[in-house]
């Protein structure tokens, strides 16, 4: 692995061609770790997200079970009958 150190010391004995190699392997090196830590806060939200999918599931199915028991409890009234009464 390059440091720094390296690339700072090719510089200052002009040899340029070894301070772009040094320049590449740092920054290839800087990348990955950049990469790696996005990868682990990526996959941290989503179990998080699965987390919160599976409550907001558990909310929508509790609600629908209330909707269904309040929609049981109505009593549907026969108008046509009452009124077929009326004119008579």
């Amino acid at each position: 692995m390059t440091t720094t150190k390296d690339l700072i010391s090719a510089i200052a004995d002009a040899d340029y061609a070894n301070a772009e190699t040094a320049f590449a392997d740092i920054m290839a090196s800087k990348v990955s770790d950049a990469l790696d830590a996005t990868r682990i806060e990526v996959a941290k939200s989503m179990f998080r997200a699965d987390e919160e999918l599976e409550d907001n599931v558990d909310v929508e199915a509790s609600a629908e079970e209330e909707a269904v028991e309040d929609t049981e409890e109505v009593e549907i009234v026969d108008e046509t009958d009452s009124e077929e009464e009326v004119e008579a």
